[in-house]
């Protein structure tokens, strides 16, 4: 049974078709959504539907051709459409042309053709629909029929849950909240492609790994896959945040009250990984979201926009922005013309729309950020990432049973605590050289921790002030 947004939508076209338009263009990214509609408002008017491909040679694709009367395709397509408005004075009649772009860059003369049918149309009761862009070559080609005032554009409705929800049951599937939530952001026609061909056992696995590949061949946005298998060690406080106010809402499409959060802390501290385990524990990758500065005006905005698009296709999902205070530094910035600014606006509207995109920035220069980045709601709440006995624990432990290290416990926990300010990835560094000298692991350690502690002081000391504007993400912290 069809809800309520399926026929409201079906109601909007049935009034735009009696209003008797001559020729409607459609986005060809929406063309199999706009067939299939449009066979449903057709039929409830009662009018014919035909779809015609004008190729030469080879069946209709894949689709819902089997519904509907198809056309000849073999037939030149000037003489078929004399023939059909001929036959529209008996019965009103909806002709839906799937490769008409193809049509006009090949064949120059069935522009002017058409165009010249269009004419002809008033007196008759013949609407014709095609997926057609107005902006570029097809433009270039046909501009009498782009701007012919008969021509009219096709709006669809948003495509919304429940609509989602009656096409994968009218494909065979059975969907839950996570399947919807999950297909709602692909196109309408992958959706189609996928939903027909992949069991429903199988169906998220399959769309999680066609929206990593679409980010991956768009060039602006990493798809890092380098740890999959990350764990994050010791960051108690930030792992159950995670846990109890994130996940859920991500794993049920729930709409995110928290949007982001921002990580503080020396390098090595675990803020990447961080991000990795969350996309690990959603059951995708962490995508990586990497800004380009070019030297024409608009660029910069147009590929992060792009980009951010592409994520917001691949929601739920976790995304992460390193150095954030590097790349949006403010909305005050005037040195590099205003870039920077209206990237810091394409950045805030970002994170105002998307519902099911949680973003992890990262950041050592918090006294850069713009505060109406990381007031509540946006990237809020801060954690502080620091070295912290909790993390060297856990990864002496780990090491133990990895590198089979002849490290006894009250070694681990000894180790763990005189190794102040090292941090997890500068301590997990020395335990890869302890276990080239299984024999002797121990005094390694200890030897190589006296070795670096001058400048993993050092180098601690630099990021201490962080802590008195972030919270903790370990509940043990090196003071």
């Amino acid at each position: 049974m069809a809800t309520v947004t399926i026929v409201r939508a079906h109601e909007a076209l049935q009034h735009t078709l009696t209003g008797n338009p001559r020729l409607l263009y459609i986005d060809p990214g929406d063309g199999l959504r706009a067939e299939h509609l449009l066979y449903d408002a057709a039929e409830s008017l009662e009018f014919r539907f035909q779809v015609y491909e004008p190729v030469f040679g080879g069946p209709l694709p894949p689709g819902r051709a089997s519904r509907v009367e198809t056309a000849n395709y073999v037939a030149p397509f000037v003489e078929y459409l004399r023939i059909q408005i001929e036959q529209a004075r008996d019965r009103r009649a909806v002709i839906f042309v799937r490769a008409l772009e193809s049509l006009l860059m090949t064949t120059p003369e069935a522009a002017a053709a058409l165009g010249g049918l269009l004419e002809y149309l008033p007196d008759h009761r013949l609407t014709i629909v095609a997926p057609l862009r107005t902006e570029g070559p097809t433009a270039d080609a046909a501009p009498y029929l782009i701007h012919h005032p008969s021509t009219r554009p096709l709006t669809l409705p948003p495509l919304v849950a429940d609509e989602v929800e009656h096409v994968l049951r009218h494909l065979g599937h059975r969907p839950d909240t996570r399947l919807i939530s999950e297909v709602l952001t692909l196109p309408y026609d992958r959706l189609v492609a996928l939903a027909a061909s992949v069991p429903t056992q199988d169906l998220l696995a399959r769309i999680a790994d066609a929206k990593e590949e679409w980010a991956r061949q768009s060039g602006l946005v990493e798809v890092d896959t380098s740890r999959a298998d990350a764990e994050v060690y010791g960051l108690d406080r930030l792992s159950t945040f995670i846990e109890q106010e994130i996940l859920p809402p991500l794993k049920t499409g729930r709409p995110l009250d928290i949007k982001g959060i921002l990580l503080l802390g020396p390098p090595g501290g675990g803020k990447t990984i961080t991000g990795h385990m969350m996309a690990r524990k959603l059951g995708k990758k962490l995508f990586k979201i990497r800004p380009t500065h070019s030297k024409y005006l608009g660029v910069s905005e147009v590929r992060f926009r792009e980009a951010t698009q592409i994520v917001d296709r691949a929601a739920p999902a976790v995304a992460m922005l390193d150095e954030v205070d590097r790349e949006f530094m403010g909305s005050d910035s005037s040195a590099d013309s205003g870039v920077t600014s209206r990237m810091f606006s394409e950045l805030l509207q970002w994170i105002e729309r998307n519902e099911q995109v949680f973003l992890v920035a990262t950041s050592n220069a918090v006294q850069m950020l713009d505060p109406a980045l990381v007031r509540p709601g946006r990237l809020d709440p801060r954690f502080f990432v620091g070295p912290n006995p909790q993390t060297r624990r856990a990864l002496l432990h780990k090491a133990q049973q990895q590198f089979a290290l002849e490290l006894g416990d009250e070694e681990i926990d000894e180790i763990a605590e005189t190794a102040w300010g090292f941090s997890g990835a500068r301590i997990w560094f020395i335990l890869k050289r302890a276990s080239l000298r299984p024999d002797d692991a121990a005094r390694f350690v200890r030897e190589r921790i006296e070795t670096e502690r001058a400048h993993a002081d050092k180098e601690y000391r630099q990021y201490m002030h962080l802590r008195e504007v972030a919270e903790p993400a370990s509940s043990e912290i090196d003071d």
